[in-house]
């Protein structure tokens, strides 16, 4: 069994994917709001630090 699999993802499951992970995301920042707020720029950092990765890795890498 492959662990990591070359799939083609349509639309609607992609969004389906992006409304999960949301809402888990609010359910983890309501339930542990003190711990978010006492690091809140840590994590305002490492989100900037993902979006620029990913838009690197969208806009300079070569297509398969």
């Amino acid at each position: 069994m492959k662990l990591y699999k070359t799939k083609r993802w349509p639309p609607l499951e992609v969004d389906v994917l992006q409304l999960s992970c949301f809402c888990f995301g609010i359910i983890l920042g309501a339930y542990f709001s003190d711990f978010f707020l006492q690091y809140i720029w840590i994590f305002i950092i490492v989100g900037i630090l993902a979006t620029f990765r990913v838009c690197y890795f969208y806009f300079f890498t070569k297509d398969d």
